[in-house]
This record gives C-alpha cells, sequence and structure tokens, in this order.
C-alpha cells in the first residue's frame, strides 16, 4: 500500500495563493493511464494477499467468501485473481506476482485485444436476439396457384 505525508511547504504555498499545479493536472493522458494501471495491481496485489491469508492461513471461508464477492464488485477479473493466488508463488513476493500478472496481460491482449468482460459496468451489450438457443420461427408459407 502506498503512503504519502503531507508536505507542509507545499500546503502554505497553497495557502498564500502560489500557483502550484496539482500531479493530476501536469501529467498526461498516457501517465495516467500509467498511473492507473499501477494502482489497480498494486491493490490486485493486496486484495491476493489478503484472499492468501484468509483462505489458507486462516481457513476463513466467511472472509473469503466476501473477499471473493468485493473482488467482482471491484470488477477485478476472477481468472485474473485466480492465476495470482494458485499460481505457486510466494504472495508477498511483488516481483513474481508482476511476472505473472504481466503473462496473463499479454495473453488476454492477444486473445481479447483488451475488450471489457460482459458483466463490466459500462460494457456494450448485445440485444437479446443477437444469441438464440434455438432458430427463429419460420415464415408462413403462402400457396400459389390456387
Amino acid at each position: 500500500m502506498i503512503r504519502t505525508t503531507a508536505d507542509p511547504g507545499l500546503d502554505r504555498a497553497r495557502q498564500r495563493g502560489v500557483g502550484v499545479q496539482s500531479a493530476s493536472v501536469s501529467a498526461s493522458g498516457a501517465e495516467l493511464d500509467g498511473l492507473d494501471a499501477l494502482k489497480e495491481r498494486q491493490l490486485l496485489f493486496r486484495w491476493v494477499r489478503d484472499l492468501d491469508r484468509a483462505q489458507f492461513a486462516l481457513g476463513d471461508t466467511a472472509r473469503s467468501s466476501r473477499l471473493w464477492q468485493e473482488a467482482a464488485l471491484m470488477g477485478f477479473d476472477p481468472e485474473r485473481l485466480t492465476r495470482l493466488l494458485y499460481g505457486g508463488q510466494d504472495p508477498h513476493d511483488t516481483a513474481a506476482l508482476e511476472a505473472i500478472d504481466r503473462v496473463w496481460r499479454q495473453e488476454q491482449r492477444q486473445q481479447h485485444g483488451w475488450r471489457r468482460p460482459a458483466w463490466w459496468p459500462g460494457a456494450v451489450r448485445q440485444p437479446s436476439a443477437w444469441h438464440r438457443s434455438a432458430p427463429g420461427a419460420a415464415a408462413p408459407t403462402h400457396r400459389s396457384g390456387r
């Protein structure tokens, strides 16, 4: 988890009205995407550590179930979490988690071209008639020649 401390000099500069730009304003779009991806990975690795502790160290099925449900609500891909959790590495080894996650992300890019999962909030949904389990009804036949 990243912890930051307040900079008293920065606070004094803001109180005096000195022009200080925030990092989010001065950062480019590509940097923000990289920062968001980094934050997501750090949160994901933290989640893997919590799941590892709940499932394996404590054997707490209720806590484990709650963590899986919260992970789904946060939008984590269950396949990604499973690969990190059961990858055979120490969950506190960030470099090993990074390596496994990097491979998973490359596979996802190759297979799906970075498409969002269907359950992701805001994902485009196909019309309900797009997929049918049975063929559509046949058009009525007209008798000709009577």
